[in-house]
């Protein structure tokens, strides 16, 4: 079993905070990438420009576009850095196509449109454009049948192909803003940047199409001014993460409580004034952060979560509780720091599990006795809550 897989298995809050990330990503020059049987395959490509994969052939990695040129056919890897211009028959050097071509990676560019030629790479697995100045991509790219992630960084971007519903095996989506790509430390649903360090694109609502990506399974919009989903959103029956942050969304779309494998929900820095009650129609859901929106209750029905391992509402204009919190038997993790809370309800006792209670800068005036109950309770923060 894989590291990623491991960590998916694992059901500590430690871990709910290290939560899987994607199908196919890359941390610290390791590529991990999905195989046909749903495994991870390690393509590393390190510091030493070593490379392995736990295959019996090493993949070949070339690091300059004059190299490439030279064996086209023999390419599984093709990692640029600094490239302005891709050549229109990317998709067939000398009239010989990639055929190998898994994995492209460019890194920082200036790059502000690929060729239609890009898909012809019918073998492409992960497509890392890095941070670029594109502004759209070409419908080719939906061409591209074998592709399981895009990983995409532009403060440009302006909106997805009409037809990226055509991208039936792309399990991860990753579109972000900053000339940095988002660390894995910023992925976490609980945590991350500063909202006023966020640069967005112009990315403000995603195709009809964007349902038809049946295999999806982890989606990251970092940046994206989004102010609604389609009603096809509830189609993505295999989604597990879904992280929008900053949000400017209002609402969800009735079709959301359909997302019944969504496993960790962040909408954070958003425009949330109540908890829309899809979510608490959502079976499996493990992790929740609606940190830093305008959120002034939550909804009684809070407890039909009954798999809530992390719930994070810092940030937003709480004044009480529902009693019915207490019956998140499962929660581990319950962050509420920076909100206008005065007292807590009693039932927070009944949460046998719970690990981590954080209340800074509320206005709770003494300690509740029913703390001594919380025996596995770790973490307890009341900064300022006198204040």
């Amino acid at each position: 079993m894989s590291r990623l897989n491991r960590i998916a298995d694992t059901s500590s809050p430690r871990h709910l905070e290290a939560q899987p990330h994607f199908g196919a990503f890359k941390s610290e020059g390791r590529w991990y990438v999905q195989s046909d049987d749903d495994s991870m395959v390690d393509c590393i490509i390190n510091s030493q420009n070593k490379t392995t994969q736990r295959t019996d052939q090493r993949p070949v990695i070339y690091r300059s576009m004059t190299s490439a040129l030279e064996n086209p056919a023999d390419i599984d890897i093709l990692s640029l850095e600094d490239v302005s211009i891709i050549p229109e028959s990317l998709g067939s050097f000398n009239n010989l196509q990639l055929q190998r071509l898994q994995i492209l990676h460019l890194g920082s560019t200036q790059l502000r449109y690929l060729p239609d030629s890009i898909g012809q790479l019918q073998k492409l697995q992960v497509l890392d454009l890095g941070y670029s100045k594109l502004e759209y991509l070409p419908e080719s790219i939906c061409n591209l049948k074998d592709l399981r992630m895009l990983y995409l960084g532009s403060a440009n971007l302006r909106h997805l192909p009409k037809v990226i519903g055509q991208l039936e095996n792309l399990s991860s989506l990753v579109i972000y803003t900053n000339e940095k790509e988002p660390p894995l430390g910023e992925l976490h649903p609980i945590g991350g940047t500063n909202p006023s360090e966020i640069i967005c694109n112009h990315l403000d609502h995603l195709p009809d199409t964007f349902g038809q990506l049946k295999n999806l399974k982890n989606l990251l919009l970092y940046g994206s001014p989004i102010t609604q989903l389609p009603d096809s959103f509830g189609q993505l029956k295999n989604l597990q993460i879904l992280t929008i942050k900053p949000s400017s969304l209002t609402s969800l779309p009735d079709t959301f409580c359909q997302l019944e494998n969504l496993q960790y929900l962040t909408i954070d820095s958003g425009l949330f004034e109540t908890l829309p009650e899809v979510i608490t129609d959502l079976p499996n859901l493990r992790l929740l952060s609606l940190s830093d929106n305008h959120l002034a209750r939550l909804p009684g029905q809070i407890d039909q979560l009954q798999h809530l391992m992390a719930l994070d509402v810092g940030y937003n204009n709480l004044q009480s509780l529902p009693a019915s919190i207490g019956e998140l038997h499962h929660l581990q993790v319950l962050r509420l720091g920076n909100n206008r809370i005065r007292q807590l309800p009693e039932t927070i006792g009944q949460l046998r599990h719970l690990r981590e209670l954080r209340l800074s800068r509320n206005p709770i005036n003494e300690i509740p006795s029913w703390i001594d109950q919380l025996s596995e309770l770790k973490i307890l923060d009341l900064r300022s809550s006198r204040e």
